[in-house]
């Protein structure tokens, strides 16, 4: 017997919404709605620059998410499989490159 437990669906999935998706849009709003209102700039700007922000955000916080559920031993078509279906990722390069970083 093992001491290894699998991930389930439900977790991967979690885990990847508090890493990922959750900060990505409290970033992203928090800068829209502050610079909008707060700063008094314009409108679309906001909207631009935060969703920017969580642009790089959401690319830096995935790597992340990738990183975490390789290392819990799970596979990277399971990692594409889960990111799809919980909306955090569509590509399978963005899974070797994350891995390929982490080797280095």
């Amino acid at each position: 017997m093992t001491n290894e437990k699998e991930i389930s669906t439900s977790g991967l999935i979690a885990k990847g919404y508090l890493m990922v998706n959750l900060p990505t849009t409290i970033i992203i709003l928090a800068m829209w709605i502050g610079l909008w209102k707060l700063f008094d700039l314009d409108y679309l700007i906001s909207l631009m620059l935060g969703t920017l922000a969580g642009w790089y955000y959401w690319a830096y916080s995935v790597r992340k998410w990738i990183q975490w559920a390789h290392k819990n031993q799970v596979s990277p078509d399971r990692i594409l499989q889960m990111g799809r279906l919980g909306f955090l990722l569509w590509r399978k390069k963005t899974i070797t490159d994350a891995l390929e970083n982490e080797a280095q």
